[in-house]
């Protein structure tokens, strides 16, 4: 065989051989750009949540007047069980397992009860507490961390969230007694709920996420604190507590 012909040989199986070759290369390319969303650095999903939280301590507490004889008649008030609802946007940050959750919360069928503090210890005409229907609304954020290995269908979760309450008391007015100290006991437990601010609220919690495709499913249990802000001049708001349950659900859409 002439060197023309084993070169032109040469050269056909060269074209050959890449001619084959191109499309797996050109799938690997294909197959490369096209980003798994559990792959990249951010992701972006809508989450919706329900609750039921049990709050625990004092709201407040007022010394109903400057009158040395009537101190015994300081009012208090408590946070009573509530449903709750709420939503917002969850983005996963590049750090592993690490997620930041915005968005908002509000109560259902909340109540504030207040009555005369000494009224723990004993009964009498004036210990009718006075019940107050109470909304609370909170903007919240919260870190999340979830652990074990990514590919896990279910993970432990740990939660650290602040969030930014706004309460809001629908109170009745109270009507003219001839009994001047059941009117001041009555004027006292309202003045707890004047003027609500808004406040910080902390919260900390751990639970568990189960991933399905592009949804999660979440139950968790968590603790909180925050110091009440509101009332007339008198009131005290001092630190309280809750105790949470919830269940989420978030559905990824980048």
């Amino acid at each position: 065989m002439s060197s023309q012909a084993t070169s032109a040989l040469l050269l056909t199986a060269t074209a050959f051989s890449l001619a084959m070759g191109t499309p797996a290369v050109a799938q690997v390319e294909t197959t490369a750009g096209q980003e798994e969303p559990s792959g990249r650095a951010w992701n972006v999903a809508l989450w919706v949540k329900a609750g039921y939280q049990l709050p625990a301590g004092r709201l407040a507490n007022n010394s109903a007047s400057d009158n040395p004889d009537l101190r015994l008649l300081e009012t208090v008030s408590e946070l009573n069980h509530s449903g709750l609802a709420g939503g917002g946007i969850e983005v996963s940050l590049p750090l592993h397992g690490f997620s930041l959750r915005l968005g908002w919360e509000s109560t259902r069928g909340a109540e504030a009860t207040g009555r005369i503090a000494i009224c723990d210890l004993v009964e009498g005409r004036l210990c009718k507490p006075e019940v107050a229907p109470v909304s609370v609304q909170a903007v919240t954020s919260r870190l999340r961390i979830a652990g074990g290995n990514a590919e896990s269908s279910i993970r432990p979760v740990i939660i650290l969230g602040v969030e930014l309450r706004q309460f809001d008391f629908a109170v009745s007015e109270c009507p003219s007694l001839a009994d001047n100290e059941a009117t001041l006991v009555c004027r006292a437990i309202t003045d707890l709920y004047a003027d609500p601010a808004a406040h910080p609220f902390l919260r900390a919690g751990i639970g568990l996420q189960a991933t399905a495709g592009r949804l999660a499913f979440e139950l968790t249990g968590s603790a909180g604190a925050g110091s009440y802000e509101g009332g007339g001049a008198r009131v005290d708001g001092t630190w309280y507590q809750e105790l949470r349950a919830e269940v989420s659900m978030s559905a990824l859409i980048l």
